[in-house]
């Protein structure tokens, strides 16, 4: 928990880019679908991670597939997520952008494709096609990954047993003694376990250097050794990454030999020490998680938003560390079993009454800890409930219904057979078969695990499938007697169609409407915009094509109805808007989950102070363990506070949070009648009666609002403007206030 904590800390301080655990398309220039008056001259493409550039192309073909760029793809050196190619100038036609990467976090090779028009629509049929991102980069990959696995939680598990479980307690009898003697053979055991578990990391770890080969030279893979495995060992970061757990498996493997070695008797009077007992065996355990470390840091959790980078990286090692310790302890125990009832009932049932107590205190507080980041876990990756029917989620279902067995088991084991271990002489026999089989599941889990790091994530896999993504927008406001409804298609990047239909109190279309206008403009950056009428389409509907919203995010609509017999009606709305297939469509929220990681923390924090109790352990290694847990309970607090009221540190949107309705503009406009219009004059024209001797006069709002976004004006008003008679209102003015004052200034100007 504390290594936790300090690593939290770290990567604080070391950040990272943005990333979504495959490098997908986020958004490019043109748009995809956008049709263009003239030929650009450059195309480029934004990833949701940086990007490897010797593993990463892109191309422009024609209508005929011909390719039709200049041929210098490459990767922006100062923008390592986008990618870009020149073009010449294009004749008028449909054009395809193909483009190919590899991701420098988990190594993923992602394929992606997209239309473009010049000078004139986009022609039905008119693109090439493009084979769409395959469910798997390999079809080895899962299994690759799950061998590395098994040997990761084999040797830590081991080492971990030994160290804390069975060596504290066994070693303390003579070598003589059946305690001695199953300490002893159990050490041995651990050496042939661990050994084990360095092979099958190291064989998985050569499988996914051979296909990752493979997959990236497009060839097979008895072809890739020589110049290929060269380049991606030395050409990505993918491959620099690889050479480090690639280092610290050998080193592994050499200090277990060491450790092993040491572990010998040095005449043959002597007994063998266990493996622990030499400074190698603690060595080794801080190797093992090192490696979980690296592999942390090259899975999906390497790979989400960066403001949630950090909790990611530390909720998913935690998570590996936990599934270690208890897998790699079942694995142990397993083993150990056949070795320990060997020995005379009664030896029998004291060995066992000392080692399972001590086991059941880590596998009661290890499930826990894999419940609680699991599902954490599950925030990030899947979000929204709709991303559950993804290859992604199915896996991690499949993988939640396997865990269901295991911890019946497990509870069966600590709560029943344990207790008949000094009354039953045949519970040991039971225990063992409960273990084989606990293990049996846990390595279905595994293999679970392998398949999901192997998927893309379930939220990305649903934002490019449209899965829990809603496919245009609609608004409907009553106000001055009309009901305004808006229908926007598709409400996407690009061109989009707006319908607006006018009811009266009855529901009968208003037909005697003289004028119905709309401007749309993006909500988080002043990208300006302008009103614009809309065209008759109908008994009361009006219609306007091709509105242009050209960014992913959060845009405002403004639409005003005029007409001869009645006030004008006004409304507004705020809608989302993402790129067609963008993988940030679902993307899980900074505030959620900086409460969703505090809450988890103190649930971590609570469940060790409550587990060790329970489980009767010495008093001194109950406040050993309830210190640090409170301080992780009190950091979990302070991060939930912090988000929902303190805000320190969190950075914060400083946009309108409230779109320009009918409530909103009185609001607005009962403020500036109060507090401003009698400087600004009841038209912001700056010629209110208090505002004839001021030097300087008071602003024109109706030129000079135009000018500013509304970030921008909320500070003028919020702080005043120095050297002039503009006050500051911070003390007067709610923000609320100021909000609705500033919606009530956009309407000055008509």
């Amino acid at each position: 928990m504390l290594a936790a904590l300090g690593l939290i800390v770290a990567s604080l301080l070391i950040g990272t880019g943005e990333a979504s655990a495959h490098a997908n398309q986020i958004r490019s220039n043109p748009s995809p679908n956008a049709e263009l008056e003239t030929s650009p001259d450059r195309i480029i493409v934004w990833f949701s991670e940086p990007i490897e550039p010797t593993f990463s192309r892109m191309n422009v073909l024609d209508s005929a597939g011909d390719e039709v760029d200049n041929g210098d793809s490459r990767v922006d050196p100062g923008e390592p997520t986008a990618m870009v190619v020149t073009v010449p100038d294009l004749s008028d036609g449909t054009y395809t952008v193909s483009w190919r990467n590899l991701s420098t976090v988990d190594g993923h090779t992602v394929r992606g494709s997209f239309l473009f028009a010049v000078g004139e629509p986009l022609a039905a049929g008119g693109g090439v096609e493009v084979a769409d991102q395959p469910l798997l980069q390999s079809p080895f990959d899962p299994w690759m990954r799950w061998v590395f696995f098994l040997g990761a939680v084999a040797f830590m598990g081991g080492l971990f047993f030994e160290l804390f479980i069975s060596g504290p307690v066994l070693g303390l009898f003579d070598t003589g003694t059946a305690g001695g003697r199953v300490a002893q053979r159990l050490s041995g055991r651990l050496t042939l376990l661990a050994t084990a578990g360095v092979i099958a990391m190291a064989a998985g770890l050569v499988g996914q250097l051979v296909q990752q080969a493979a997959v990236n030279f497009e060839t097979s893979v008895f072809q890739v050794f020589g110049e290929p495995i060269r380049s991606v060992l030395l050409d990505s970061d993918w491959g620099q990454l690889w050479l480090w757990r690639a280092a610290l498996v050998l080193g592994a493997g050499v200090v277990l030999a060491l450790a092993s070695r040491a572990r010998q008797p040095s005449d043959d009077d002597e007994e063998p020490g266990l493996l622990t007992e030499s400074m190698f065996g603690p060595v080794a355990l801080l190797i093992g998680l090192g490696i979980l470390l690296l592999t942390t840091l090259s899975s999906h959790s390497a790979a989400v938003p960066d403001d949630v980078w950090w909790m990611a990286v530390a909720n998913d090692y935690a998570h590996l560390v936990a599934a270690a310790v208890w897998v790699g302890g079942l694995i142990y125990l397993a083993a150990a079993l056949p070795v320990v009832l060997k020995e005379s009932g009664t030896d029998r049932q004291q060995i066992l009454a000392t080692i399972t107590p001590r086991f059941s205190v880590v596998a009661f507080l290890s499930s826990g800890v894999l419940v609680i980041t699991g599902v954490f876990s599950g925030w990030l990756q899947v979000t929204v409930p709709a991303a559950t029917a993804t290859p992604y989620g199915w896996t991690l279902v499949a993988k939640i219904a396997l865990l269901a067995p295991l911890f019946s088991l497990g509870a069966v084991n600590s709560f029943w057979v344990r207790r008949q271990l000094g009354i039953n002489p045949s519970a040991g026999f039971t225990m063992r078969r409960l273990v084989t089989a606990e293990v049996a599941v846990a390595a279905l889990v595994l293999l679970a695990v392998g398949w999901m790091t192997s998927l893309e994530p379930a939220r990305q896999y649903a934002s490019r499938h449209g899965i829990g993504v809603d496919t245009g927008f609609q608004f409907s406001d009553t106000t001055e007697g009309a009901t305004i409804n808006v229908d926007m298609t598709p409400a996407q990047v690009g061109m989009n169609d707006v319908l607006i239909n006018i009811e009266d109190r009855r529901g009968e279309p208003i037909t005697n409407a003289e004028d119905v206008r709309i401007r749309v403009t993006f909500v988080e950056q002043d990208l300006g915009g302008e009103f614009e009428s809309a065209a008759p389409h109908g008994p009361g509907e009006w219609i306007i094509h091709d509105v242009p919203m050209t960014i992913a995010g959060v845009w405002q609509g403004e639409v005003v109805v005029t007409r001869p017999d009645a006030f004008d009606a006004r409304t507004g709305f705020r809608m989302e808007v993402t790129s067609a297939g963008a993988t940030s469509a679902i993307s899980p929220s900074q505030d959620v989950t900086l409460v969703l990681f505090g809450v988890e923390l103190a649930l971590l924090g609570a469940l060790f102070i409550v587990g060790v109790p329970i489980t009767r352990v010495a008093s001194r290694p109950r406040i050993s363990v309830a210190a640090p847990a409170a301080v992780v309970i009190a950091v979990g607090l302070a991060l939930v506070l912090n988000v929902q009221v303190l805000r320190v540190g969190l950075a914060e949107d400083r946009f309108n949070p409230f779109p320009p309705t009918p409530d909103s503009l009185e609001q607005g406009g009962a403020v500036y009648a109060t507090h401003c219009a009698s400087c600004h004059g009841m038209g912001g024209r700056g010629d209110g009666p208090a505002g004839a001797e001021l030097d300087p006069p008071p602003a024109d709002l109706v030129v000079h609002v135009p000018l500013h976004p509304d970030g921008e004006l909320f500070t003028i008003i919020q702080e005043g403007v120095p050297g002039t008679a503009m006050p500051a209102f911070e003390g007067t003015l709610s923000d609320d206030e100021i909000w609705h004052l500033i919606n009530y200034l956009r309407t000055l100007e008509e």
